[in-house]
């Protein structure tokens, strides 16, 4: 499957990201990690900065992502990613009116 950029990416952001993950494959075969805890780690840290860049709405941190905010929750699940109280308590004081 083919995954296309979005229409802002330049050449030169594909090639800089490229190389990125290039070093990062050789640190990390160097440092022994597997395929399994490098897919992670990667899942992991693209949820959590979208979930942060979107104040933790997930319907909004899925759109951003691109993907199905059930696929985002499913996810989210499997790396063991939990929701911070401060997020909680402002999702809950807008439910109860207060704001």
């Amino acid at each position: 499957m083919q995954i296309q950029p979005v229409a802002t990416t330049t050449p030169e952001i594909i090639a800089t990201f490229q190389d990125q993950l290039r070093s990062i494959e050789i640190n990390a075969h160097r440092a022994g990690l597997g395929y399994d805890f490098l897919l992670m780690a990667a899942k992991r840290q693209f949820i959590v900065g979208a979930l942060d860049r979107n104040r933790w709405n997930q319907c909004k941190a899925a759109r951003d992502l691109r993907m199905h905010r059930n696929t985002l929750s499913r996810t989210m699940a499997e790396l063991k990613i939990t929701v911070p109280s401060h997020a909680v308590r402002k999702y809950e004081k807008r439910r109860s009116g207060v704001r």
